[in-house]
């Protein structure tokens, strides 16, 4: 992170975290108290996010140096809500030259295992308790095999952060969901950690404006710069 963005975020951190008032739900708000909750939980969320975020960059600095030396092809897995985020993750990486590609987590071990090479491929893991089962399973069996396995997980201490070779970690401790368990922040988390990677290689890499353009030629972004 550059010096003048790190300060940015620095500030703007200590302005979620010391002004109360913009974590709580307007007076007058009858009838979207969820709503608006929902979104200033979401931000607080991603102000604590920030307020680690060394803890957090350290761990991606090491996959992003991992994804940039490896020669081969990157998968994305996961189940659920956070099996939706690695599948975006997995588009959007391709989206900017990072051949990725997404594969339930359910179906590692019924024939997928395959598409992993030892010593050529990543396998990366979205799980936010880190003990999702059939993650879990997957890594081992990836690992077993010599496929390098990361985690984006919510907690630092969990069967999956155990088993696999790196891992980016996210507080989960500091959310306040539904039920304590229903994903939304955690959601926001994981997106925003992914997008922070993405926009990480592209610049390491140096992914040009006409480069990403000539891979999304479709829909609006493709429609609306071709005609300029």
């Amino acid at each position: 992170m550059h010096l003048v963005q790190l300060v940015f975020a620095q500030w703007v951190v200590s302005l979620l975290l010391m002004n109360p008032a913009l974590g709580k739900v307007p007076k007058g708000s009858s009838g979207v108290d969820g709503f608006v909750s929902s979104l200033a939980n979401d931000v607080q969320a991603l102000a604590h996010l920030l307020s680690k975020v060394y803890v957090t960059k350290e761990g991606a600095d090491k996959v992003i140096g991992l994804i940039n030396s490896s020669r081969g092809h990157l998968f994305t897995s996961g189940i659920g809500k956070s099996g939706s985020v690695a599948e975006r993750f997995a588009a959007s990486l391709s989206s900017v030259e990072v051949p990725s590609s997404y594969v339930n987590a359910c179906h590692w071990t019924h024939g997928d295992l395959g598409k992993a090479q030892r010593g050529r491929d990543i396998v990366l893991f979205i799980s936010h308790s880190g003990s999702t089962e059939e993650c879990v399973t997957a890594a081992r069996h990836l690992v077993a095999k010599g496929v390098t396995t990361v985690g984006l997980i919510g907690r630092k201490d969990s069967p999956l952060s155990r088993v696999c070779t790196l891992c980016i970690y996210y507080d989960s401790e500091s959310l306040n969901e539904p039920f304590g368990c229903v994903p939304t922040s955690s959601v926001i988390l994981q997106e925003a950690v992914c997008n922070g990677m993405v926009v990480e290689l592209m610049h390491q890499r140096e992914v040009s404006k006409s480069t990403f353009l000539s891979n999304h030629p479709g829909g609006n972004i493709g429609t609306r710069h071709i005609s300029s």
